[in-house]
C-alpha cells in the first residue's frame, strides 16, 4: 500500500514552497485555489514563483461567495446597503477571514465599484467573521455559501447576492452582485492541482487524464455540489492557460483592497 502524506499550508504558502522544491516525479501535488496567486501580491518575498515554479495538472471547480447581512438588518437588498454606505462613509463594518483573504478582496472590490467605504474587520478564520454578522456585531460580509446558507435558512442572516457571474443553482432566487447594479463584478475562487515545474509531460498527461475522469463522475459532482462548488473541469492545457491571467486578476484586487503583509 502506498503511503499518502498530507501537508497543510498557512497564509504564507508553506505547502506550495514544499511542492515547488519536491522531486518532479508526479507523486507530489499541490491542491491549489485562488489565494495561491493572490499571495504573491501580499507577500512579495515568497520563496517561489506561483506560475514559473509549477505546471498545471487539472482544474475541477470554482466557488463563489455570498454577500450577507444580519437577519434584522434594515438592508433588504444590495442597493439599500450601498445607498447607506455612500451617505455614511465609514459607518458600516465588514468582516473577512483575514487580511488579503478572498473574502476581504471580494468586499473591497464591491466597495470600490459602489464608490463607498466601510471599516474592514479581519478575523483569523471564517467562523468568527460569519458568526459576528449573524450576531449583528458586524454590518455585512462576503463568505462561502456553505457557511452562510444554514444561517440564512435559520433566519439569522439575509443573503443579498452572490459573487459569481451567474446565479447559483442551490439558491436560484438570489441575484448576483453584477445584476444588482454592478455589471462585470465577479469574484470566485478556482480549485485545481499543480506539480513542480520540471515534471515530465507524460506524468502530467497521465495525472490530468485521471483527475478529469474523476471530476466528471456523478459521485464527485454530488460531493462538490454539497460543499458549494460549481464543477468546471479543465485538463492540464486549459487549466495552465489561465494561470497568468489569474495572477494579474488577483493582483488588481489586492491593490484595490490595500491588503498588506502582516
Amino acid at each position: 500500500m502506498r503511503q499518502i502524506g498530507v501537508r497543510k499550508s498557512g497564509a504564507r504558502s508553506l505547502g506550495a514552497d514544499y511542492v515547488a522544491k519536491s522531486a518532479p516525479n508526479g507523486r507530489t501535488l499541490l491542491a491549489v485555489s485562488s489565494p495561491h496567486y493572490a499571495n504573491k501580491s501580499i507577500y512579495p518575498k515568497l520563496p517561489f514563483d506561483p506560475v514559473k515554479d509549477f505546471r498545471a495538472v487539472a482544474g475541477y471547480g470554482e466557488a463563489c461567495l455570498g454577500l450577507v447581512v444580519p437577519e434584522d438588518s434594515p438592508f433588504k437588498k444590495i442597493q439599500d446597503l450601498v445607498t447607506f454606505a455612500q451617505a455614511n462613509p465609514g459607518k458600516l463594518t465588514y468582516s473577512s477571514s483575514g487580511n488579503g483573504a478572498v473574502t476581504h478582496l471580494a468586499a473591497a472590490e464591491f466597495l470600490s465599484r459602489a464608490h463607498a467605504t466601510a471599516v474592514h474587520v479581519p478575523y483569523k478564520g471564517g467562523d468568527g467573521a460569519v458568526a459576528d454578522v449573524a450576531a449583528n456585531q458586524i454590518s455585512f460580509t462576503f463568505a462561502p455559501l456553505t457557511a452562510v446558507v444554514p444561517l440564512v435558512e435559520g433566519r439569522r442572516m439575509r443573503l443579498l447576492a452572490v459573487s459569481s457571474a451567474r446565479r447559483v443553482a442551490s439558491v436560484p432566487h438570489v441575484p448576483t452582485v453584477a445584476e444588482s447594479g454592478f455589471p462585470g463584478y465577479e469574484v470566485v475562487s478556482f480549485f485545481g492541482f499543480l506539480v513542480p515545474a520540471a515534471t515530465p509531460d507524460d506524468r502530467i498527461a497521465a495525472l490530468s487524464r485521471a483527475m478529469v475522469a474523476i471530476a466528471k463522475t456523478n459521485q464527485f459532482v454530488d460531493f462538490a455540489t454539497l460543499r458549494g462548488f460549481s464543477v468546471h473541469v479543465t485538463d492540464s492545457v486549459e487549466f495552465g492557460k489561465t494561470r497568468q491571467a489569474e495572477m494579474e486578476h488577483w493582483a488588481a484586487l489586492v491593490a484595490k483592497s490595500g491588503a498588506k503583509q502582516e
